[in-house]
C-alpha cells in the first residue's frame, strides 16, 4: 500500500471515530423535583438550594434538582400523597404530614429532646429507625432527617412569656395532636397553619401568635419582634423527614440510589451544622435578657417550670387517646431515648456546639436577614 493511501485509511479511521464518539449518548436528564413549606430566608431553604441540591447533580450525572419552596409546588400532605403515587422524586415535610399519618406528631412531642445534643441524636436512635420502616411500608422512604432549629418558640407583636399570656389567643401550630393540647392547656385557640402561610396569618390578624422557629421567626421579625424560647424543643421538637418516593425509587438504576443516599446524607450532616449556626447567630444578633424589650429571649428555668406546670399532662393524654394502641410503645420508647441522650448529652457537651458558627454566616445568609 502506498504512503498516500495508508493516509486516506487513517484519515478514514480518525474520521469514523470522531462520528462514533460525536453519536455516543450524553448522560439522560433525570429531573428530580423537591417539595417542601419552607420559607425563603432560612437556613433550611439556603440549604436545600445550595447544598442538597448541587451535591445531588455533583454525584448523579445528568441529573437536575428543582426545589420548590414555601409549598409552591405541595403542601406537606399532598406532598407526601404524591410520593406514594410516584408523581413526586422527594419532599421535605416535619410534623405537618401529621394529617398523612399521625405517627408523625411522635418526633414533635415537646419537653422530650431537651438539650442540643438529644436533638442531634434522635436520627439515629431506634424510634427514627422504626419510623422509617412505618413510612416506606406506606411507600415513603425517608432517606434523612434536617434537624430544624432546635429554639422554637413563641413569636407576636407583643411578648408572650407567661401561661395566662396565651389565653383567649389565637395561636399557629403546625402538630395537631401535641401543640394543640399544649395551646389549649393555655387556654388558647390552636390554628393549624402551615409555614408557607404562617406570615400572612400573623399579619392579617388570622393569629395573635405563632409558634415556629428562627427561620419562621425571620420572616416575621419585622411586625412581630418579640420571640420566646422555652428552652431546647420547649414548644416543639422540629425535624423533616427527607423522603423520596419508594415507587419512583425503585425504578432507578443502583447506582442512582446509591449516589442520592449519599447525596442526602452528606446534605443531612452539613445542615444541622447551619441550622444550629443560624440560632446561635440569630441569638448572637437579636438575643436580649430583658423581657419587656423586643428581640429573642431565652426563658429562665423557672419560667419554663411554669409552663410545663401549666400544660401538665396534656400533650400525652391526647396524643395517646388518638393514635392506635400500638404507639404507645413507640411513644415511651421515644420518651425513654430523650431522657437517655439528655443525659448523655447535657447543655454544652456535644460535638454540634462546638461549631464555628461565625464560618456559617454566610452559608445562612445572615448578613441579609
Amino acid at each position: 500500500m502506498t504512503r498516500k493511501a495508508v493516509s486516506i485509511v487513517l484519515l478514514a479511521a480518525l474520521a469514523l471515530t470522531l462520528v462514533a464518539g460525536g453519536c455516543a449518548k450524553a448522560p439522560k436528564e433525570l429531573v428530580i423535583r423537591y417539595s417542601t413549606d419552607h420559607g425563603s430566608v432560612q437556613a433550611s431553604a439556603y440549604g436545600e438550594s445550595e447544598v442538597m441540591a448541587p451535591k445531588i447533580e455533583e454525584l448523579i450525572p445528568g441529573s437536575k434538582v428543582q426545589v420548590y419552596q414555601g409549598g409552591a409546588l405541595y403542601k406537606p400532605i399532598e406532598a407526601m400523597n404524591q410520593l406514594v403515587a410516584g408523581n413526586l422524586e422527594l419532599a421535605g415535610v416535619d410534623s405537618d404530614g401529621g394529617g398523612w399519618d399521625p405517627y408523625c406528631n411522635i418526633w414533635a412531642i415537646p419537653m422530650v429532646l431537651t438539650t442540643v445534643g438529644a436533638h442531634a441524636e434522635y436520627p439515629n436512635g431506634t424510634v427514627a429507625k422504626a419510623l422509617e420502616e412505618r413510612m416506606l411500608g406506606k411507600g415513603v422512604r425517608i432517606l434523612g432527617w434536617m434537624i430544624e432549629s432546635m429554639v422554637g418558640g413563641a413569636m407576636a407583636p407583643e411578648r408572650y412569656l407567661e401561661p395566662e399570656d396565651f389565653a383567649g389567643k389565637k395561636v399557629r401550630m403546625s402538630a395537631t395532636l401535641t401543640q394543640g393540647p399544649l395551646i389549649e392547656a393555655l387556654g388558647g385557640s390552636p390554628m393549624s397553619i402551615s409555614g408557607a402561610d404562617f406570615a400572612s396569618a400573623l399579619q392579617t390578624g388570622v393569629v395573635d401568635v405563632g409558634l415556629s422557629t428562627v427561620g419562621g421567626w425571620n420572616q416575621v421579625r419585622d411586625f412581630a419582634p418579640n420571640y420566646t424560647i422555652f428552652g431546647a424543643g420547649g414548644v416543639f421538637t422540629d425535624f423533616y423527614m427527607v423522603a423520596t418516593s419508594e415507587k419512583w425509587y425503585s425504578q432507578q438504576s443502583k447506582d442512582v440510589q446509591a449516589k442520592l443516599a449519599e447525596a442526602i446524607e452528606y446534605y443531612c450532616d452539613e445542615f444541622k451544622r447551619m441550622q444550629y449556626s443560624e440560632d446561635m447567630l440569630a441569638y448572637k444578633q437579636y438575643g436580649t435578657q430583658d423581657p419587656s424589650q423586643p428581640g429573642m429571649y431565652w426563658a429562665s428555668a423557672a419560667e419554663v417550670q411554669a409552663m410545663k406546670d401549666a400544660i401538665g399532662t396534656a400533650i400525652m393524654d391526647n396524643v395517646l387517646s388518638k393514635l392506635d394502641p400500638a404507639a404507645k410503645t413507640l411513644i415511651d420508647a421515644f420518651v425513654a431515648e430523650g431522657e437517655a441522650l439528655v443525659a448523655k448529652y447535657p447543655k454544652g457537651t456535644h460535638p454540634l456546639e462546638k461549631t464555628d458558627i461565625e464560618s456559617y454566616r454566610t452559608a445562612v445568609h445572615m448578613d441579609a436577614k
